[in-house]
């Protein structure tokens, strides 16, 4: 049931008291079709906007058409005094979480009112350790069904469009989808060198960092990875907990107009049996940044507009770095790739990062930094005692 979460971000929303409210079948008289138009802030490459749940503060949550419910964390629900329905154990990429289900709640979204969305309260708020700032839910599937809503990554904005009266009037490549159990499946083209080129549906998924991730039994099923692919042992996190992963770099992956030539791709390896999907896998926001996306479920289909200044890069240095609450203003190494340039440099898992380039980095700018070819010197804290390296970032695995 559960879906695997990557990274996420943040945004800023107008308040919504004193509006009216918007009915879950959305009314007619929506101005131009256009419901709503909320901020959205794109960190670490995932969407996050600010949402009301009945009369609380604005909080983050992020905007994943991967996952099968809208979650709010269970934590919150109880501050918010939420009536938590009975407890249930479900299964999860990394192991069993605690679910509860809620009634319906009213979302307030940049000065409108959503009435009667369903929600269930499972434990999200650790995720900010991934994403640099505190995550209180994620709005999934459910909500999604309930608009055409228009994610414009490039210009920082989520409309909400009323599906009854508006068309499309672009020039994007229109793509088929098919819905299955709440997952949303398009069809993409991956090509391994060779060249074999192989055309499989992925479920779409915003709440994923990743070009793509494939599933086990897909590339074991179509031998994905032949000789003289290199693959390197990596780490994730899911619902449940961590997860063992492997990740290799592939020809080109696609999506409809969009593509990402010799991109870095993954597949778990472990994760209590969601290693095992029967799709070929998740496509993410690797990719999916470089476009503007129409998600009309109504109509069993997406709309990609690819966007000529939106451009693909990668992590070049092999850390994956983390952070934590209350201020998550420290950076710490929670994972360094065997044999990639952070590992040859000599740092290790829980170092704390203290400077690059003579600048105390936050998360978000110390992953953008990593990006860069430049090397840079980073000043790093190990067992209460400071030291630096020099840190040449490359290409991991070798393009």
């Amino acid at each position: 049931m559960w879906p695997r979460l990557a990274l996420a971000a943040s945004a800023l929303l107008v308040a919504c008291e004193g509006q009216r409210p918007v009915a879950a079948d959305v009314p007619l008289d929506a101005p131009k079709g256009v419901v709503a138009v909320i901020p959205m802030h794109l960190a670490s490459r995932i969407p996050l906007i600010e949402v009301r749940v009945g009369t609380s503060e604005p909080l983050n949550f992020v905007v994943d058409t991967g996952f099968e419910v809208n979650v709010v964390d269970v934590d919150v629900a109880r501050r918010l005094k939420l009536p938590l329905g009975p407890e249930k154990k479900e299964d999860a990429p990394g192991g069993g979480v605690v679910t509860y289900q809620l009634p319906p709640q009213r979302l307030g979204l940049a000065g409108r009112q959503v009435e009667d969305v369903s929600f269930t309260a499972i434990p999200v708020a650790g995720f900010g350790a991934l994403l640099g700032r505190p995550i209180a839910g994620i709005l999934g599937h459910p909500f999604f069904a309930k608009f055409v809503v228009d994610l414009d990554f490039n210009a920082g904005s989520m409309r909400l469009l009323n599906p009854r009266d508006w068309q499309y009037r672009g020039a994007g490549k229109v793509l088929p989808i098919r819905i299955v159990d709440d997952q949303v499946l398009v069809e993409c083209e991956l090509e391994m060198p060779g060249p074999r080129k192989l055309v499989a549906s992925y479920k779409l998924d915003t709440g994923s960092y990743d070009v793509a991730g494939l599933a086990l039994n897909y590339v074991r099923k179509e031998r994905v990875i032949g000789p003289g692919v290199q693959e390197v042992v990596s780490a994730g996190v899911g619902a449940g907990g961590k997860t063992e992963a492997r990740q290799f770099r592939a020809q080109t992956f696609r999506i409809g107009p969009l593509s990402v030539d010799r991109p870095v791709l993954g597949y778990v390896v472990e994760a209590n049996g969601f290693e095992e999907r029967p799709f070929a896998g998740t496509v993410g926001m690797s990719i999916l940044r470089l476009g503007r996306l129409f998600l009309d479920y109504q109509r069993k289909r997406i709309i990609v507009e690819p966007v000529a200044s939106a451009k693909h890069t990668e992590d070049l240095s092999g850390l994956m770095l983390v952070t934590s609450p209350p201020d998550f203003s420290k950076v710490v190494v929670a994972q360094v790739l065997p044999g990639s340039a952070a590992d040859e440099a000599g740092l290790r898992a829980g170092d704390e990062i203290l400077r690059i380039d003579d600048t105390e980095p936050r998360l978000e700018s110390a992953r953008a930094r990593f990006e860069s070819a430049k090397p840079g010197k980073v000043r790093y804290r190990r067992d209460n005692r400071d030291d630096s390296v020099t840190l040449a970032p490359r290409p991991y695995p070798p393009r």
